[in-house]
């Protein structure tokens, strides 16, 4: 447990993440998950790649979605946009249905890059990707958009999905509550934003 807090919450995220790598034993299963995506949130390119080698590797379930969590972890756009590429492109030993995981991902850092990689490829991710009750995969993709917090965001969410979702069975549901959620994030911001101003001027 001592090694699990310091790979967590200390910037030595790598301890646990490198012993677990090594050894899946050293880490109480449990904590797997916490230390790789700790591990991932300094991580660099070559550790991306180590965990990208490791998913295709290793045929153990919960294995492979604590890893493919950690890929969606990186705070470096490049290194999400690598990520992203997996989903479609990883090729042999890569699933997308579970690679699509990565696209879930709300980190202030890249989400951006995870809506530009949504638009780019909304076709293909609907057409390839298997839906789930009835409701087809691009139904659900308007959760991509969900971390954003402005008006200006919105109407772009808006813009794009309202047409897309006009055909996908639950679409229009999923984007309704998409926009709502950007829509009362940025009221809140707005609301704080002249207490917090006031506040940092007597400072």
């Amino acid at each position: 447990m001592t090694l699990s807090l310091v790979a967590i919450g200390g910037e030595d995220s790598e301890l646990g993440a490198e012993a677990w790598l090594k050894d899946r034993k050293a880490i109480a299963r449990d904590a797997a998950g916490y230390i790789l995506f700790a591990a991932a949130r300094h991580g660099d390119r070559a550790f991306f790649e180590r965990l990208a080698a490791e998913v295709r590797r290793t045929k153990d379930q919960r294995e492979r979605l604590n890893l493919i969590g950690a890929l969606g972890a990186f705070r470096d756009p490049d290194i999400m946009r690598a990520a992203l590429e997996l989903v479609l492109k990883g090729g042999e030993g890569l699933d997308a249905r579970e690679m699509r995981g990565v696209i879930t991902s709300q980190w202030r850092e890249t989400r951006a890059t995870v809506w530009e990689y949504v638009k780019r490829n909304f076709d293909e991710l609907n057409s390839r990707l298997p839906g789930a009750r009835g409701i087809p995969y691009g139904a659900t993709l308007p959760s991509a958009a969900g971390g954003f917090c402005d008006e200006a965001r919105a109407a772009e969410v808006e813009s794009f999905f309202r047409p897309q979702m006009a055909n996908l069975s639950g679409g229009d549901r999923n984007l309704a509550r998409v926009l709502e959620s950007i829509r009362l994030c940025s009221a809140r911001r707005k609301a704080l934003e002249a207490g917090v101003r006031q506040f940092l001027s007597t400072q």
